[in-house]
């Protein structure tokens, strides 16, 4: 069996350091983009918290509010208290980064209302997520006194990355939704061009996400292994 420093940063170097230097390219990739377009005015007429309110009405979609939120890209669907909420830099703004997010927020509330299955998925399995997420930590600390805790903190990292994975074509979707839904309202090619860019640079931060996960349930594998030797 090797010394717990070895197998440690073998396992950190192979997965999570790459995982590590993705999620930092994914997230400057965003901010990028976010800090580009949020500056660039739309030809569209309308605020952020205004297209969110007409996709929703042109979905017949009536009882969810749109709330301003503190924060960058803070922006979020809350499916349990039928809101919308949108940050600063996309509440009442017109800029191109804020009618895509807004767009794109009101696009999952038009998944939930439709059914759509893989936002059913996910939000079925939030709960179990947030405590497997809470529960991981104190889980490895307690690998090293006993295997089975490293047998379980796989099931908790594995259901982490099922979320995400899950995850993944909810956003991809509702990223879709939210180009044909402002195509709909009448947005201007040069826009929609422009919100899809800042849309994919957003859907990269959600496959680090999904990549990261996988890197801490093949670690927790790699350190399974290590102490079987």
């Amino acid at each position: 069996m090797y010394p717990y420093g070895y197998y440690y940063d073998y396992s950190y170097l192979i997965f999570i350091l790459p995982a590590i230097l993705i999620s930092m390219w994914a997230q400057s990739k965003v901010n990028g983009a976010y800090q580009r377009f949020s500056r660039e005015k739309a030809d569209f007429s309308m605020t952020g918290d205004q297209v969110a309110k007409a996709i929703l009405n042109q979905n017949g979609i009536y009882d969810i509010s749109i709330v301003p939120i503190r924060g960058v890209l803070t922006d979020n669907y809350d499916r349990i208290n039928s809101r919308i909420s949108l940050s600063e830099g996309v509440f009442g703004k017109n800029s191109i980064a804020a009618i895509a997010i807004a767009a794109h927020e009101a696009s999952h509330a038009v998944q939930m209302e439709e059914g759509y299955l893989p936002i059913k998925i996910r939000h079925s399995m939030a709960k179990v997520t947030q405590f497997a997420s809470s529960a991981s930590f104190f889980l490895i600390l307690l690998g090293f006194i006993d295997m089975i805790f490293l047998r379980i903190g796989i099931i908790m990292f594995l259901i982490i990355f099922l979320f995400q994975l899950v995850t993944l074509p909810v956003e991809i979707n509702a990223s879709r939704r939210a180009l044909e839904e402002l195509e709909s309202l009448g947005i201007s090619q040069s826009d929609k061009d422009k919100s899809y860019m800042m849309l994919r640079a957003a859907a990269y931060t959600y496959i680090a996400a999904t990549l990261t996960a996988l890197a801490q349930v093949l670690r927790m594998i790699s350190i399974t292994n290590d102490r079987r030797r």
